[in-house]
């Protein structure tokens, strides 16, 4: 049978497990965020240009 003590240490862990996936998930958020704004300007410099774009590692179609 758990202990009080080992009860809290599991909430705790748990806790804690909680708040290092949600900061996680807020870098990720962020970082998702900047990079689809990179993309986006990048985008928008390039409408209306002809461009080619090259991908070595696969064969050519």
């Amino acid at each position: 049978m758990a202990t009080l003590a080992q009860l809290q240490r599991e909430r705790e862990a748990k806790a804690a497990a909680k708040g290092r996936a949600e900061n996680q998930r807020e870098m990720s958020q962020a970082s998702y965020t900047a990079e689809s704004e990179r993309l986006r300007s990048r985008a928008a410099a390039l409408a209306g240009k002809d461009v080619e774009v090259d991908v070595p590692d696969l064969p050519p179609a």
